[in-house]
């Protein structure tokens, strides 16, 4: 899923800061569908690493939660304004990584071989 690049973030009218964020990672990098939520729902993974949930982060920083706990606010809103404005990447293979094209950000460097990585 992507939005795509003929969509200007602005016209979407979004009401937080976090989700213009949001709108140019996924027009930007895209995202994959991994998994169900069994129903109608979207959730995003976030990391819950050594140095924190970012969830609190998140809390912390905008002063409202991620989970959005259903369509209340108006991050709920953007998001749900976000998500009515994916597109499906349905050309995306080995040889076209993300559907082809010239990517608009530089691929990420390769990940370092941690101790005792075969």
């Amino acid at each position: 899923m992507a939005l795509p690049t003929d969509v200007s973030i602005a016209s979407l009218s979004l009401q937080t800061e976090p989700a213009r964020m949001l709108a140019w990672t996924l027009q930007n990098y895209g995202a994959y569908l991994v998994d169900n939520s069994g129903w109608s729902s979207a959730n995003i993974c976030v990391e819950y690493g050594p140095a924190g949930s970012f969830l609190d982060q998140f809390d912390s920083d905008w002063g409202f939660s991620l989970d959005t706990h259903g369509l209340d606010g108006s991050f709920a809103e953007d998001i749900v304004t976000l998500m009515a404005a994916l597109a499906v990447v349905n050309n995306n293979a080995p040889t076209s990584i993300g559907g082809g094209g010239t990517p608009l950000q530089p691929p990420a460097p390769p990940l370092p071989r941690g101790a005792g990585a075969e």
